[in-house]
């Protein structure tokens, strides 16, 4: 069966209607007024794009599916939120957690599928803004290789951090997004003790 999204015209004009002003909606967006009347104009953007704005407004699925639709779903046991990991700094946290045991709160679910073993981390900072933000809760699978250009947890010298990973045949570099903060670059073969713990599969943003 096809899903069939709600465009993101009619998104954006219900949430004008529902009280939210243009400006505020662009601030939410990060974008600029006009760039928003273009879209209620019907200004066409692509699929990266449109989940990038649905992601920014933390709109229930109820108001990105068509009305009447079957929705996809996947089998997820509950997830523990087992601490928190700094965008930008390093800090020390678990990279092996029971499986069922949540250390922070109520578990959390994903429409993903997971691993016994997966678990989630509370986002601090914003060295990954503007796709992840301080508060947002982000899904990590341990089970998963972590292949170059995927979000990934990593820990470096017992700290733990959340970055972008790239590896070539000579060295390790871990990338924020936010380009404020310098890029690590990680020579093989150094003293330096160096682990990926999980691929980033999901995020809940911080509502």
């Amino acid at each position: 069966m096809k899903i069939e999204l709600i465009p993101l015209q009619k998104i954006l004009q219900d949430e004008i209607d529902q009280g939210l002003s243009q400006t505020e909606l662009a601030k939410k967006l990060e974008v600029t007024d006009s760039y928003v009347s273009e879209i209620l104009g019907g200004k066409k953007i692509g699929n990266r794009k449109y989940w990038d704005f649905v992601k920014k407004l933390s709109l229930p699925l109820s108001k990105i599916f068509v009305e009447g639709v079957d929705l996809p779903t996947f089998p997820s046991h509950p997830i523990p939120v087992i601490s928190w990991v700094a965008a930008g700094k390093f800090y020390e946290t678990i990279d092996i957690w029971p499986p069922g045991i949540s250390g922070e709160g109520e578990p959390v679910y994903s429409r993903k599928r997971v691993s016994k073993n997966t678990f989630a981390l509370r986002v601090k900072g914003d060295s990954m803004a503007p796709r992840f933000h301080d508060g947002d809760i982000i899904i990590v699978d341990p089970s998963l290789r972590c292949d170059t250009g995927c979000f990934c947890v990593v820990k470096i010298n017992e700290e733990v951090t959340f970055k972008k990973f790239y590896e070539n045949e000579t060295e390790i570099r871990i990338i924020s997004l936010n380009e404020k903060y310098p890029e690590m670059v990680i020579k093989k073969g150094s003293p330096v003790a160096f682990k990926v713990i999980g691929k980033v599969i999901d995020m809940i943003p911080k509502l």
